[in-house]
């Protein structure tokens, strides 16, 4: 990490804490650079620091309009093993994630003036008689084709994000998009980077009936260069990619019906899914037709 650190823990002062987890813990902070003093993020990392800081950097060279803006990490103290925990930084492009603004009964409402311009939701209201439906119909589908633009970004890059839920996109009124955040879980298949057989690092109330990215029989990554050789093969073997897209359809079923949006509801809703349905949509569909989770 220490060639790319551009500021040290001195060049931060550290304000409220937003946000706590097994981790590690979130922080406002300001920046306060030679030329600029910015207002940022800060994630105490206790854990995973160090491939959260790749993913972070591999993404922000390849796809940097998907993830939050990230600018910089480093150590808390000059620890000599390494055991520090990690500070990283980025830029504050707002503090809603898509569960807080879930979380309001105006949802998705409260979505829209986030990712539209003030002409481009006049247009959509007025093309679309004001009626509310529809025009909530809009709000989900502009959303959903960010997220998925950005897990085809992240897969494009060769990284599975692999803790797609609502709690882990902000929404970036700058940018008028949603983007992704904590990628600390996240692996990185091209060369083996924080993938581990048999690792179970997911949320189970997200995470699809296999519950691992790959087949637990596919061995530790070989040195780098052959693991860059190896892994499209590996990827149409296993299809790595399709565990965040389950993640993200349990989350658009979250944002679409308000029901489920609650833990306990989405603990029962996956519970019947394996076990009176067998995770067939179709036999869910023909029984609840939908109407009682509207």
């Amino acid at each position: 990490l220490e060639p790319n650190f551009r500021y040290s823990v001195d060049d931060l002062e550290m304000g409220k804490l937003i946000a706590e987890g097994g981790f590690g813990e979130v922080y406002r902070a300001t920046l306060i650079g030679k030329k600029e003093t910015r207002d940022v993020i800060v994630k105490r990392a206790k854990e995973f620091g160090r491939p959260e800081v790749w993913m972070n950097e591999r993404m922000q060279r390849t796809a940097p309009s998907v993830i939050a803006e990230y600018i910089t990490a480093f150590s808390e103290n000059s620890d000599p093993y390494g055991s520090s925990p990690i500070l990283l930084v980025w830029n504050n492009e707002g503090e809603y994630t898509l569960s807080r603004l879930m979380a309001k009964r105006d949802f998705p409402n409260n979505l829209a003036p986030l990712i539209f311009d003030e002409k481009k939701l006049a247009q959509i209201k007025k093309r679309n008689d004001d009626n509310p439906f529809q025009v909530q119909l809009q709000i989900y589908r502009v959303l959903m084709t960010q997220i998925f633009d950005a897990l085809k970004a992240c897969h494009g890059t060769g990284i599975v994000h692999r803790d797609i839920k609502p709690q882990n996109f902000i929404v970036s009124a700058r940018d008028k998009r949603v983007k992704l955040i904590d990628l600390g879980a996240a692996a990185d298949l091209r060369i083996g980077i924080n993938y581990v057989p048999n690792e179970f690092l997911l949320d189970p109330r997200y995470a699809p009936p296999q519950q691992y990215i790959m087949s637990t029989r596919t061995p530790k990554a070989p040195p780098a260069p052959l693991a860059v050789f190896l892994s499209p093969v590996l990827w149409q073997m296993n299809y790595p990619d399709r565990f965040d897209i389950y993640s993200a359809g349990v989350s658009m079923l979250q944002m679409v019906f308000a029901p489920l949006r609650s833990d306990n509801a989405l603990i029962v809703f996956n519970r019947r899914l394996r076990k009176e349905f067998d995770y067939d949509l179709d036999k869910w569909r023909a029984q609840e037709k939908g109407w009682d989770l509207l």
